[in-house]
């Protein structure tokens, strides 16, 4: 595959101007602006307003995997927030110790509307209690 390249030299200022806005399209600006907590608290409350039957702040059931995907889909461009701060706040999510005991004790996974979308395997299981195991004794430390 041939690169294409524009010769901007004998173009007029406006021209390069507009050439230059044109490349930053190409550009992912949300990798280079940093995410706060701040923005994570933000979209995770939008998430369990948008989607309350399975982001919860009391309940945390094991969600579908890849279920961001669903939610772009879903939003398209009404999405109110980078897809990279949605992921963010999803990881900050499944990170919560409720989360983590949901997928030790259930095995099943639920979907945007909340239905059952499929299983808890062992590997995420056994990855969920390595993480509460980590977090009990970095606490125990602190003591």
């Amino acid at each position: 595959m041939t690169k294409l390249t524009l010769n901007t030299t004998k173009l007029s200022p406006e021209k390069k101007e507009e050439v230059k806005k044109l490349k930053n399209l190409t550009k992912k600006p949300h990798l280079d602006v940093p995410i706060t907590f701040e923005d994570i608290k933000k979209a995770e409350q939008w998430l369990r307003e948008t989607y309350p039957l399975v982001f919860s702040e009391k309940r945390h059931l094991p969600l579908k995997i890849g279920i961001e995907k669903d939610i772009f889909q879903n939003q398209g461009d009404a999405l109110p927030f980078s897809r990279a701060l949605v992921r963010k706040a999803i990881g900050f999510y499944v990170k919560h110790p409720l989360y983590l005991k949901n997928i030790l004790e259930g095995s099943l996974r639920y979907d945007l509307q909340g239905h059952i979308s499929g299983t808890v395997d062992q590997t995420h299981k056994d990855n969920a209690q390595e993480i509460l195991t980590n977090r009990k004794e970095k606490n125990n430390d602190k003591i």
